[in-house]
């Protein structure tokens, strides 16, 4: 008798502790952006900015292009694309901007923070050296 209620003890808390584990994040429900297949002279290179500290986190990432999630090393094809920028302000809370940029094929581009104390994007042409903040309001 007692050796039942262990058992089925046992199998409660075996069964509880299996369905409360997870094998990482759910999966993203949104399609993942493909990189285009052209040379790199008919694309351009988009990347984040990472730095800072854990007080101080400094960083821009892209996390989604034209409505598609994000890979990391991004190649998006000349003209006008839509990015969605996470950039974390000192409270690790993810401040995201929307925004519409036209990319140059050939060109390198750098996705950073205005300031380290402004969440606000901007874009960094790093061919050319010119930089381009961007002025939509975070959401």
């Amino acid at each position: 008798m007692v050796m039942s209620k262990v058992l089925c003890l046992v199998v409660v808390f075996t069964s509880l502790a299996c369905g409360c584990a997870r094998q990482g994040p759910p999966p993203d429900p949104r399609d993942r952006y493909v990189n285009p297949p052209l040379p790199d002279d008919q694309v351009a290179f988009i990347k984040d900015t990472k730095g800072g500290n854990f007080l101080f986190p400094y960083s821009a990432v892209v996390i989604e292009v034209d409505g598609k999630a994000a890979p990391g090393g991004l190649r998006v094809t000349p003209g006008r694309h839509v990015l969605v920028v996470a950039a974390p302000n000192s409270g690790q809370v993810n401040v995201i901007t929307t925004f519409a940029f036209d990319f140059v094929a050939g060109h390198a581009y750098r996705v950073d923070r205005i300031g380290p104390f402004e969440q606000r994007p901007k874009v960094i042409d790093e061919t050319t050296g010119k930089q381009y903040p961007i002025y939509a309001k975070p959401k």
